[in-house]
């Protein structure tokens, strides 16, 4: 009796496994997982392998004279880490509500702290499936990878980082 129970467990594990394993109809190729976050009225998504952290937002130390793309440096664990705000760099205006997230970001190039209203969820996508940039976001469009078929906008980290416009906010 135990060894029929055995089987029938190991049957239904194996069903589920093959169930799990199995992609999405309409998707093809290797899928890619990003968290995906609110600023301001856009809903941005970072690939999971650049996501250091996300934490409730500190206290940020304000820069006087700063431009809304760094607002200010917060303490993290040691260090100082520079903050930034993707509503206002992409947007061009600085959201009017103060953030309630902060998404750190850990690439090679550097690593840094993003504003975010609501921390959403977790996505998986094809990176063949993904929509076009608009041509309205002109140079700014590098710094993305693409579009999810729902508008969310989803970064190019490293690219992101190496941005001068985003990195010094000039």
């Amino acid at each position: 009796m135990k060894r029929r129970e055995e089987k029938s467990d190991a049957a239904i594990l194996h069903r589920r496994a093959a169930r799990y394993a199995a992609q999405p109809e309409g998707i093809s190729g290797a899928l890619q997982e990003a968290i995906r976050f609110r600023r301001g009225e856009s809903v941005y998504a970072l690939p999971l392998g650049d996501l250091r952290e996300v934490r409730p937002m500190a206290r940020m130390s304000h820069l006087p004279g700063a431009f809304a793309i760094v607002p200010g440096v917060v303490h993290y664990r040691g260090e100082l880490m520079s903050v930034h705000d993707l509503g206002a760099y992409f947007g061009g205006h600085e959201s009017r509500n103060p953030a309630a997230w902060m998404v750190v970001v850990d690439t090679p190039v550097a690593r840094l702290a993003l504003l975010a209203d609501a921390v959403l969820d977790t996505v998986s996508y094809a990176a063949d499936g993904l929509l076009d940039i608009p041509v309205t976001m002109g140079e700014k469009s590098e710094c993305l990878t693409g579009l999810l078929q729902d508008g969310t906008l989803i970064l190019h980290t490293p690219l992101l980082c190496r941005n001068a416009g985003f990195m010094n906010a000039y």
